[in-house]
C-alpha cells in the first residue's frame, strides 16, 4: 500500500483546514491519504458546529458541505478492508487508542508516512513505526 510520502490526514486535521483560519489552505490536503471514515466524521463535525453550536452561517455551512465531495476526489481514500480489521484492532488494543484512531495509525504505518493530526492523544501515541505532526508543522 505504499504511495510515497504524502501524509495521512485524520478528521481533526481535515476539519481544521476547513474551519480554522490559522492552518494551511485546502491544497495541503490534495493527494493526501484519508480513511473513508474521515468524511463521515467530517460531516458530523460540520453538522455539529452549524446545527448545535451555531458557529457557521448558512452560507458558510453550504460552502463547507459542497467542498467535501470535491475534496474526496482530490485525496486518496482507504477503507477498512484495505488496511485490515485485525491490524487496527491490534493497534487499538496495544495503544489503548479508539478503533477509529488506531485505523489512522495503521494506514500511516502501512504507507510508511506521517500522520497529520490535531488530536493530542494521537500526537503522543507510543508507536515506533509512525510519526505524527500537526498541520502548523507541515512545511
Amino acid at each position: 500500500m505504499s504511495d510515497g510520502s504524502a501524509p495521512v490526514f485524520d478528521t481533526s486535521s481535515l476539519v481544521a483546514v476547513l474551519l480554522d483560519d490559522d492552518t494551511p489552505g485546502l491544497p495541503v490536503l490534495f493527494d493526501g491519504h484519508v480513511l473513508d471514515l474521515t468524511f463521515y466524521e467530517a460531516g458530523n463535525v460540520l453538522w455539529k458546529v452549524h446545527a448545535l453550536q451555531d458557529r457557521t452561517s448558512p452560507e458558510e455551512h453550504a460552502e463547507f458541505v459542497s467542498l467535501i465531495p470535491d475534496l474526496r476526489r482530490e485525496m486518496v481514500v482507504h477503507d477498512l478492508d484495505e488496511i485490515g480489521f485485525e491490524a487496527v484492532m491490534d493497534v487499538a488494543t496495544r495503544t489503548e487508542l479508539t478503533f477509529y484512531d488506531a485505523a489512522y495509525v495503521v494506514c500511516a504505518e502501512d504507507l510508511e508516512t506521517t500522520l497529520v493530526t490535531e488530536d493530542r492523544e494521537l500526537c503522543e501515541v507510543d508507536s515506533t513505526t509512525v510519526s505524527t505532526t500537526r498541520l502548523r508543522d507541515l512545511s
